[in-house]
């Protein structure tokens, strides 16, 4: 009796375990995301792709977003979010793709060297921190046509700054007394404030 096994090597290469580690602590959600849809062509999911970039980018979004909320007074290890989403893209790909991702491999299939994913991780980083770059440089740009200083103190000259499109010079003036009344503004060591 002569039996022949119709193995077939699959086609396309994946991404393994590891590489969701690595690619999506390197660069962010937005490279698990990248990772994910690049699986779900190579193992026969191609539907998947679709909603893996909606949910990736609203994601990202709500990561981003959140840590832009975060109060500066609450310190949070720069480490914990990267982390917290990089185990949460494993444990996904462990829910969602393992089970396949082995079988391609078991089967012959090709997976995707570190050069590439470390690549693509350094892409997605690039991606994901120029944007952020830019709206906080945007963000924190100030009209300096509309700033004004005022000077108080005889002896030590303790400056105000303060934006007349925002305050009034009486307001800076209650302002520069309470200063002085507590002590802010004293003798010693001139101040400078930004209103």
């Amino acid at each position: 009796m002569n039996e022949t096994i119709d193995e077939t090597i699959p086609k396309g290469k994946i991404y393994k375990d590891k590489a969701f580690w690595v690619g999506t602590f390197l660069g962010g959600p937005l490279v698990g995301g990248y990772l994910f849809s690049e699986n779900f062509k190579a193992l026969g999911q191609p539907e998947k792709v679709k909603s893996t970039w909606i949910i990736t980018i609203i994601a990202t979004v709500v990561i981003f977003g959140g840590i832009f909320l975060i109060p500066e007074n609450i310190n949070i290890p720069n480490q914990i979010i990267p982390i917290a989403y990089t185990v949460i893209a494993f444990g996904l790909f462990k829910k969602f793709q393992e089970e396949r991702a082995t079988e391609h491999i078991n089967q012959g299939g090709l997976i995707y060297n570190w050069g590439r994913v470390i690549g693509v991780g350094v892409v997605g980083l690039l991606i994901t921190i120029l944007p952020i770059f830019a709206i906080a440089y945007a963000s924190d740009t100030i009209d300096q046509a509309n700033i004004s200083t005022k000077t108080y103190g005889a002896t030590v000259k303790h400056d105000i700054d303060f934006d007349k499109s925002n305050i009034t010079e009486k307001e800076i003036d209650k302002i520069a007394d309470g200063f002085r009344e507590s002590g802010f503004f004293d003798l010693s060591v001139a101040k400078y404030v930004y209103v």
